[in-house]
């Protein structure tokens, strides 16, 4: 079981519906226009609702909980062939594939602009990579819970399926290089 701290998170959270949340601890010290609405919306979906006293979020003392945590089921992973058929037929159909990014609050920063965007998925590796965790999502305000994310074993591989299957490969590296792939054509720009 994942948790989840913070208003913004867990607010998203509750609107998306892509997680089961287990129960919701609101400390009995919070409160605001962002409490009222994470109250309003899970009793709406028969959410479990604890009010606690502050100390005990208090043990969760690495994270700033806002007053709010939410248990809730592991992230979903989709597979990058069901993520490449939920853009195929999407005019203008983004995906943005992140090789090496290990920090966990970059991650989150990241999909949270690449929700803003308008991207549709994110291809993040197996290995040497930040997994999503509570920090990611944390980081990510609850953007998360709005983008499709799928973990592959080799993203080399992944960049030539996605070409196979139509889409162009654009890049950029550490440095002033961007780079476009289309077919078995490389551009160096």
């Amino acid at each position: 079981m994942d948790k989840l701290f913070g208003r913004n998170a867990v607010l998203e959270a509750i609107k998306s519906g892509n997680r089961t949340i287990n129960k919701i601890l609101i400390s009995k010290t919070a409160h605001g226009s962002s409490i009222s609405e994470i109250i309003k919306l899970a009793k709406a979906k028969g959410i479990v609702i604890n009010n606690v006293p502050p100390e005990k979020l208090d043990k969760f003392e690495q994270e700033n909980t806002q007053g709010v945590v939410a248990e809730v089921s592991a992230t979903n992973y989709v597979e990058l062939e069901d993520l490449m058929d939920t853009v195929k037929n999407k005019q203008n159909g983004l995906l943005l594939l992140l090789d090496s990014i290990e920090d966990p609050h970059n991650l989150g920063a990241i999909i949270r602009n690449a929700v803003c965007f308008g991207v549709d998925g994110v291809i993040i590796p197996k290995w040497r990579s930040a997994t999503i965790n509570e920090t990611v999502e944390r980081t990510s305000a609850g953007a998360i819970e709005h983008i499709k994310i799928a973990r592959v074993t080799n993203s080399s591989q992944a960049i030539l399926k996605l070409k196979d299957n139509g889409f162009w490969i654009l890049g950029a590296e550490n440095g002033n290089n961007l780079w476009a792939v289309k077919g078995l054509e490389y551009i160096k720009k």
